[in-house]
């Protein structure tokens, strides 16, 4: 079996989900910060990735996908954190206004189990954490998804 499955087109929407699902588990998990943080990077990539995964998958869609996701509030942000993550500054312009932000926070939950609050601000000065931007991300993401696979299958696709 391939460590990258190029065969199965919804492969890298499987590490997606897999990924949140380890994130949103945190607190039975308890994994150390930074092990969480890495989840965090990696699963903005992952999402990000999503993008060319289904410009391969829906190649005369190419520029409906590249409008939603710029539309995005939210997965520009996560473009630009995940091209952050990947190239350690930008190197293309911004997609979003969004600046991550020295602000810290931690939450704890019952059971000792604790985590990093991160956060972005926006140019109009929306301060949002960083799972409300990811979660929106995969909201939206998931949603337009379903449009595409819906379109295609009316249309006698795949």
């Amino acid at each position: 079996m391939p460590l990258i499955h190029t065969t199965s087109e919804s492969a890298n929407w499987h590490d997606v989900l897999d990924l949140w699902s380890r994130i949103t588990n945190w607190p039975i998990h308890k994994p150390p910060a930074r092990e969480l943080d890495h989840c965090l990077r990696m699963f903005a990539i992952a999402l990000w990735s999503e993008k060319d995964w289904l410009s391969a998958q829906y190649p005369d869609k190419k520029i409906q996908i590249e409008e939603f996701m710029s539309e995005s509030e939210t997965l520009s942000i996560v473009a630009d954190l995940a091209n952050t993550a990947k190239h350690r500054f930008l190197t293309r312009n911004r997609r979003s206004t969004a600046e991550q932000t020295p602000f810290r926070g931690q939450v704890s939950v019952s059971g000792g189990a604790t985590r990093q609050l991160h956060f972005v601000k926006l140019a109009d000065g929306r301060v949002i954490e960083i799972m409300e931007v990811l979660r929106g991300a995969l909201d939206a993401l998931e949603s337009f998804r379903l449009q595409l696979r819906a379109s295609a299958l009316a249309a006698g696709e795949h």
